[in-house]
């Protein structure tokens, strides 16, 4: 109970964070508006590319500091 008003606010902030839109958002709409849906969808594609890599890059390498430093 003592953890719930701080995980409450984070929570909070979060969710705010997520449904703001972003620079991707808004040249992928950009794109889709002014080019064409297929510009637009390639766009998406490589925006959701990125953001597989950059999170097994961030994985791997947690999980790499985890195996050389077990105490962390």
């Amino acid at each position: 109970m003592l953890y719930a008003g701080p995980l409450l606010s984070l929570a909070l902030l979060w969710t705010v964070v997520v449904v703001t839109p972003g620079p991707n958002f808004f040249t992928t709409a950009q794109l889709a508006a002014s080019c064409s849906r297929r510009h637009g969808m390639i766009a998406a594609l490589g925006v959701a590319t990125g953001t597989v890599l950059w999170g097994l890059a961030g994985g791997l390498g947690i999980k790499s500091l985890f195996s050389a430093a077990p105490a962390l």
